[in-house]
């Protein structure tokens, strides 16, 4: 029997990226705690390791050419996704993350990793 977890694919990316900028801008000797009130260093080394994983998804240029649209639509999404060579769903997830772009939109866009053991 197994047993599994399903997680959002932007969601596994961002923290895949995220860990792996710890690892390369503060070695592998840095140890991070979740779900803990941060302050100076912590901080910041948090706030690094998540510029680092939002660019490795998608560039603040590429999120500049896209937002350069007044209004996005599923095939802008589509379209940028081809350009930039990545999923719909990292472009779809950092918008709506960001507020500007709806959660029911592009949800087609949003296939559930499953992890198993």
């Amino acid at each position: 029997m197994t047993s599994g977890c399903s997680t959002h694919p932007t969601l596994f990316w961002f923290t895949f990226f995220h860990e792996i900028g710890h690892i390369l801008l503060h070695g592998k000797k840095y140890i991070s705690i979740e779900n803990v009130d941060l302050v100076g260093e912590n901080q910041e080394y948090e706030n690094q390791a998540d510029s680092f994983a939002s660019d490795c998804l998608l560039t603040k240029n590429e999120e500049n050419e896209i937002l350069s649209n007044h209004e996005i639509t599923t095939a802008d999404l589509i379209k940028y996704s081809k350009k930039f060579k990545i999923h719909p769903a990292i472009i779809t997830g950092r918008l709506q993350h960001k507020g500007i772009l709806p959660y029911g939109m592009g949800k087609e866009f949003f296939i559930p990793i499953e992890l198993n053991e």
